[in-house]
């Protein structure tokens, strides 16, 4: 079968990009509207089609991977508006990759969440009377605003003053403050400072909600049971636990009040708190819609800009403009370089997809030097998720 050149598909496809995005400016601006966007499960059997996926990943807007291209057989789920839908299906005949659609309105899923939300009635686990200003008390097992997730970490270290600290490591391009909890017993005193380090950060994609969750959750398992929990007792009296529950409060709070997917920072958006240009940003300021933030997992200085990466300023997977342009990266930087002295453990927790990543996943023929240890450990942790939760999870 001749096909059609694919470039002459990917310029249409970005032409409908940029009708949406200028008539999006004719909406609430306050919240932006996912009514009639599909999601498509595609399924990609050889590596031309992989290619093909990337190429349209890496180099355009307004089209949501929600989980990338990476492994033939293995699914790609793609978000996009119902005018870009025949073009895109169009893209996937000429190449011959089955497909099947998830969902055909994802606004009507953003509102079931919205409703599930207001509507909870979990058996609360409460720790504050007066977290928020109405004084409701704070259910560990809701989603909640960043400024109640910051109130709610400065009141459990004043009543858990013997185990629990917290730091402000600087601010975010909205001047909001980005704190570090950390939880450590007074035991062994002479050996205090040798202590073994765990860091654990969430938040880092604005729109993965349950990431921060999570974070509040062990937490409150550490604090709330030292004192009734052997096991949980002996983890904290062994080693010095370090939390930011949000790395991007920014966008953690753009996607809670306008757009739901929203996955970067909010460097050089144009908002009411944040009135800083970046020093590279051209004369006229602030980008517009997409076109602003960088995906701050993709900010780090490790193999930085070399794979997964976009240098299109409107890419979810924009890399910015060197490694810690952003101030949320580089605040994380300096703290660790100061204080991080003995980590012994690093874990980032994303959500999503069903998978536990190991050291290097820009190279898979690279190995850390203690691979082994590392792939020991994760099994222990997906075996133990087995007997919890019935999850299943393969060797990729």
């Amino acid at each position: 079968m001749h096909k059609i050149p694919i470039t002459f598909y990917l310029i249409f496809l970005l032409s409908t990009i940029n009708n949406v995005v200028r008539s999006s400016k004719e909406e609430n601006i306050y919240t932006k509207s996912y009514e009639n966007y599909i999601i498509m499960r595609v399924i990609p059997s050889s590596m031309e089609k992989i290619n093909l996926l990337n190429n349209i990943y890496f180099n355009f807007s307004n089209v949501y991977f929600l989980r990338a291209p990476s492994k033939v057989g293995q699914f790609v789920d793609v978000m996009l508006p119902k005018e870009k839908y025949i073009t895109f299906l169009k893209i996937l005949s000429l190449y011959e990759t089955k497909y099947i659609i998830k969902t055909k309105n994802v606004q009507q899923l953003i509102d079931d969440e919205k409703h599930k939300i207001n509507s909870l009635n979990h058996n609360n686990i409460y720790l504050s009377k007066k977290i928020n200003k109405n004084k409701n008390k704070f259910n560990i097992k809701q989603y909640h605003s960043y400024e109640e997730i910051y109130d709610w970490s400065y009141e459990i270290t004043t009543k858990y003053n013997n185990i629990c600290s917290i730091e402000n490591i600087g601010q975010t391009y909205e001047n909001r403050s980005m704190i570090v909890i950390k939880i450590a017993s007074n035991t062994n005193q002479k050996n205090k400072k040798n202590k073994k380090a765990i860091w654990i950060d969430g938040g880092i994609h604005a729109r993965e909600w349950i990431s921060p969750a999570t974070i509040l959750y062990i937490i409150y398992e550490l604090i709330s049971k030292y004192d009734s929990n052997q096991e949980i007792k002996e983890l904290v009296d062994k080693y010095n636990w370090y939390f930011i529950p949000v790395i991007n409060p920014d966008g953690y709070e753009y996607s809670r009040n306008t757009d739901r997917f929203w996955r970067k920072n909010r460097n050089g958006c144009k908002t009411l708190n944040n009135k800083k240009k970046h020093p590279k940003m051209n004369k006229k300021g602030y980008h517009q819609g997409d076109c602003c933030g960088t995906d701050l997992n993709r900010n780090w200085n490790w193999a930085w800009g070399t794979t997964g990466i976009s240098k299109n300023r409107c890419s979810d997977i924009y890399l910015g403009f060197y490694p810690f342009s952003e101030q949320e990266t580089a605040n994380v930087k300096k703290f660790m370089e100061i204080t991080m002295l003995n980590l012994h453990f690093y874990l980032s927790l994303h959500s999503y997809s069903q998978i536990l990543l190991l050291p290097w996943s820009h190279d898979k023929s690279k190995y850390l030097d203690d691979e082994r240890d590392l792939r020991i450990v994760a099994k222990k942790a997906v075996n133990a998720l087995k007997i919890k939760y019935g999850t299943n999870y393969r060797k990729k």
